[in-house]
């Protein structure tokens, strides 16, 4: 049997390797933020961290064939991405055989900048892969309200609104009720991790795209959000993070969420 809920300290490659020769197509959905080919360090935020190393050893099209090897037929998979390298992602991501259905766009409460911070624009968004393995429709859910009248027909070809949307837009922004990817760095201070993403709109990616007791993958599971998006979900987890210093966090991290979460019980 797979041994779920756990995050190996170890680099991704070797585990989704072996995992796929023990176990196959067995993965639900995969979500996770790879390394982008820098060594970012993030000097926004209240305490300085330090940067992330080891930040050019995996590829798009290295990880990203374990991925697709180990997702089931008809899955989702979401990667995040960064503007001046998303068009090598893509090519990649679709080389390996992904159907690239949408750029997700989401707003982050944190805004951050590359390089020249007087003569470019802030970045207050980040930016999602959303591909697919097969075609998998999205769940229906109760995250978004309708803004249209309900029971009504808009024209004589769609059937009456319900009270929940069933499409959501790729542009989500948080005065619209969306969540943000990232939350500001007071929320962050004590987070190791340089780009740690909120757990709640992750967990609005797992409800869109998997069931309840379905297997999520992160191969690059840093701080643990993902993880932590699962307990809250349902969902079982499987996760890789080779730096020590972020899988012990993690590790913690989740150990305090159980914690908080059997009070509330």
């Amino acid at each position: 049997m797979i041994e779920l809920n756990k995050i190996y300290n170890k680099d991704c490659i070797e585990g989704m390797k072996d995992l796929y020769e023990k176990y196959g197509e067995c993965i639900d959905l995969c979500i996770t933020d790879p390394p982008y080919g820098i060594e970012y360090q993030s000097n926004g935020s209240l305490k300085k961290k330090n940067k992330i190393i080891n930040d050019n050893k995996a590829n798009y099209k290295t990880f990203g064939e374990l991925v697709y090897k180990l997702l089931k037929p008809n899955t989702h998979a979401y990667f995040f991405t960064r503007f001046d390298v998303y068009p090598e992602h893509y090519k990649q991501l679709t080389e390996i055989g992904f159907n690239i259905k949408n750029l997700l766009i989401a707003e982050k409460m944190q805004v951050g900048g590359l390089g020249d911070l007087q003569a470019s624009y802030a970045n207050n968004v980040e930016l999602i892969i959303f591909a697919q393995k097969g075609r998998r429709k999205f769940n229906e859910t109760k995250l978004v309200k309708t803004t249209k009248p309900v029971g009504k027909s808009p024209n004589r070809y769609t059937n009456p609104t319900g009270k929940y949307k069933k499409r959501l837009p790729v542009l989500w922004k948080v005065s619209e009720g969306y969540p943000p990817a990232v939350e500001n760095s007071a929320k962050n201070k004590d987070n190791p991790h340089p780009t740690p993403k909120n757990p709640l709109f992750l967990e609005w990616l797992i409800q869109l795209s998997s069931n309840e007791g379905d297997i999520v993958l992160d191969p690059f599971m840093g701080s643990g959000s993902t993880a932590i998006s699962c307990i809250h979900t349902n969902r079982k987890y499987i996760g890789y993070e080779i730096e020590k210093e972020y899988y012990d966090f993690a590790i913690k991290r989740i150990e305090k969420h159980k914690g908080n979460l059997l009070q509330l019980q």
